[in-house]
Formats: C-alpha cells, sequence, structure tokens
C-alpha cells in the first residue's frame, strides 16, 4: 500500500516546493501538507497524480521510511553549501541506499569488512587514528605500507556499495568541471550491516579518492562514536583519509625542511593524494614544520594550482552496484521493466547511480618531469628568469 508521508521524500528528491506541486497536480497545498505529514491518508488516485507530476513511479510510494540513513548519513560538503541542495542529496543518497539494501540482501556478496571502534574519547590522538587505519588496512588485505592503487574497487571488493550522486536537477558532465557544492556521503548500519558510499562527481580524481577515504573513516570511526562533535569528526575524518592513503611509515623518509614542489608532485604521483593535502599530511604528522608547510601552500597558490594541480590522479569508476543490478536484471537491466516496480525509481536515476561506463579512463597518472616548477622572478631591467623551487 502506498505511502502518503513519501510524498515529501519525491517531493525533495526531485527538488519540488510543496506550492510548485500542488500547481503541477491540480492539487491544494493544504491537502498536500496534511498528507506528507499523514494526518490524512493518501487514494490511490492521490498517488498516481503526485507522481506523474513529480516524475516518479508509483512504486516509490510503496517503500515506507527505513531507520537506515535516517537523517544521519555523514557528509563531505562546502560549508556555502545550500540547505535545500543539502536535503535532496540527503534524499537520494537515502534512495541509494535503500536499493543497495535491496540488491545485497539478495545476493551472496560478502558483507563489510570494517572494524567497531567504540573508544570513548572526544576526539582521537594521531597515533590511535594511524593504528585503526592499519587495521583496515589488514582487513582489507592490504599492506602496511604500499600505494593503494584503486581505492574505489578495493572498498567495493570488501563489500562496501560505492556510488555517484548526480542530483536529478543538476545539468552537468559526470566527469566535468562540476560546481557542486557537496563530494561525499556515508552510512553504515553496523556488523554485518550494509555500508554504502557515495562521492558527487565533478571533482578530481585525488579529491574523489581522498573523499572516499574520508568517508570510510567516517563509517570507521563514527558508526559507534555518533556522539562526537560534527567538526571533531571531520577533522578526524580527514586524519584518517591521509592515514589510509599514505601511511606515516611508508611516507615519513620523503618529508624534510627541503622539500620542494617538484618532490610534492612526485609524492602525489605515488599515493594519489593532491599536493596540498599532502602538505597538511606532513605538518599534521611533525615531518614538516608549520612555516615551511606555509611557504609550500603560497608557492602552490602562486602558480594558481589551488583548484588545478598538475599530476593526473586517473578517477576510479565504481562497478559493484552495476554488477549487482545485472545479477538481478541481465546484462540490459534498464530494458527490464520490472526494475522500475522493484527499485521504485526512473530509470534515469538509476542509470545514474549504477551507470555503465564513466567515460574515466584508467590510465596510470602522469609523469611529472615534464612539469616546470620553477618561479619566475622578475629582474630590474623588466625580464624575468627561473628560479628553481
Amino acid at each position: 500500500m502506498a505511502d502518503g508521508t513519501r510524498i515529501r521524500d519525491g517531493r525533495v528528491l526531485m527538488n519540488v516546493t510543496q506550492a510548485d506541486l500542488a500547481a503541477a497536480s491540480n492539487m491544494q497545498q493544504p491537502l498536500i501538507s496534511m498528507l506528507e505529514r499523514g494526518d490524512r491518508p493518501a487514494s490511490p488516485e492521490q498517488i498516481e497524480t503526485i507522481a506523474s507530476a513529480l516524475g516518479l513511479p508509483s512504486a516509490f510510494f510503496d517503500f515506507r521510511p527505513q531507520a537506515g540513513p535516517g537523517a544521519a548519513p555523514e557528509f563531505r560538503r562546502m560549508k556555502t553549501a545550500k540547505s535545500r541542495d543539502t536535503e535532496q542529496a540527503r534524499q537520494l543518497f537515502k534512495e541509494a541506499f535503500r536499493i543497495s539494501e535491496h540488491l545485497l540482501n539478495g545476493s551472496r556478496y560478502p558483507r563489510p569488512s570494517l572494524p567497531v571502534v567504540e573508544d570513548s574519547d572526544t576526539e582521537l590522538a594521531i597515533d590511535r587514528i594511524e593504528e585503526i587505519a592499519q587495521e583496515v588496512r589488514a582487513l582489507w588485505a592490504l599492506d602496511s605500507t604500499s600505494p593503494i592503487n584503486h581505492l574505489v574497487r578495493t572498498m567495493e571488493r570488501r563489500g562496501i556499495v560505492v556510488c555517484p550522486l548526480v542530483l536529478p536537477s543538476e545539468d552537468e558532465p559526470l566527469y566535468g568541471e562540476g560546481k557542486s557544492q557537496h563530494f561525499g556521503a556515508s552510512f553504515w548500519l553496523g556488523v554485518g550491516e550494509t555500508a554504502v558510499v557515495s562521492l558527487f562527481p565533478g571533482s578530481s580524481g585525488d579529491r574523489d579518492r581522498f573523499t572516499a577515504a574520508h568517508e570510510a573513516g567516517h563509517m570507521v570511526l563514527h558508526t559507534f562514536r555518533s556522539w562526537v562533535d560534527p567538526d571533531v569528526k571531520e577533522r578526524e575524518a580527514n586524519l584518517f583519509a591521509g592515514a589510509l592513503l599514505a601511511p606515516e611509515r611508508a611516507i615519513a623518509s620523503a618529508f624534510s625542511e627541503a622539500m620542494t614542489l617538484k618532490n610534492l608532485a612526485q609524492l602525489k604521483a605515488k599515493w594519489g593524494m593532491s599536493m596540498q593535502a599532502l602538505v597538511m599530511r606532513g605538518r599534521q604528522l611533525g615531518l614538516i614544520s608549520p612555516d615551511r608547510s606555509q611557504a609550500l601552500f603560497r608557492q602552490i597558490s602562486a602558480r594558481g594550482w589551488r583548484k588545478n594541480e598538475p599530476v593526473a590522479v586517473p578517477h576510479e569508476a565504481p562497478k559493484l552496484m552495476r554488477k549487482l543490478i545485472e545479477m538481478k536484471y541481465g546484462p540490459s537491466p534498464f530494458a527490464d521493466g520490472r526494475i522500475v516496480a522493484d527499485l521504485g525509481l526512473p530509470p534515469a536515476i538509476l542509470r545514474s547511480l549504477a551507470p555503465d561506463a564513466l567515460g574515466a579512463p584508467e590510465s596510470p597518472r602522469d609523469n611529472v618531469t615534464h612539469i616546470d616548477f620553477r618561479a619566475a622572478r622578475t629582474k630590474g631591467n623588466g625580464s624575468t628568469e627561473r628560479l628553481r623551487m
């Protein structure tokens, strides 16, 4: 039986106000408000009308809101993100989590391999986070000092569903110069239960890798420590991401007060982390001084590399969601009419969550030898010369 309280979920998912829905469905706004609150049951005819107005299948309203992520998925986003966009992103993530759980329950795919962290500290020390990151590496059958060549596939092989989130109202290429204010979202139900990480396309490959590791950090560090202050959660997740991607014992010898931009680029090519994240990691671990980190950040800014760093890190395309869908609905899943009725989402949204090909080349990282790391200095006669940094 259709659940009228899902009307709000559908409206938020499609970024539609009550007034807009009232106009599109030829219904009174107070009535829509009553249906959303559950003060009045929605008739099948009303559900059909609203579904048509929102562009959603009527099956969407057959799914009752779950305990699942509820209002609590962790989000990596800019502080300037609009609350309405965040609510839309949150709802899309909840739908992605719902169908992930549905598909996993009908498969024999392994459940997530993640440790349980129940420390009572209000903020974990960096050494403790390094220890937990090493525990995760061990659970994922990774050695303690090597780069993770494909983080997304590693997470998927360990039972974590990773999927892109493209908001229905967005009109931007999947891996273009997107302007999304959101980076990632995650939720883990607990031991033996579903875990989902979502990435908002449009960023660089190295930032996506860091976001995936950051969200893994939230699941590990905060599933059983949900009471931690939100700002502390972000700091801990950032430290975990760095520790997972580039363990201290593996990178410590590469840092020094004489570190240059070329050194950073070489580290980026090896570890798949941005130059800026590596500077922060070195400073957090005490491998370089605050003065040296500030100097490196100034050099990065002077070259316009804050948003567009050199050394391309390829995007890592997820496959598990698509694999689970094809296992159930065949190699051309969206041609099977059952998928909309079973999952309650229109084909366009399902395709965005489980694309066939993300258009992201998985080539080796760029060689750094061709990049000019010298700084320009103006001479007294107005000409310029190059200084090696």
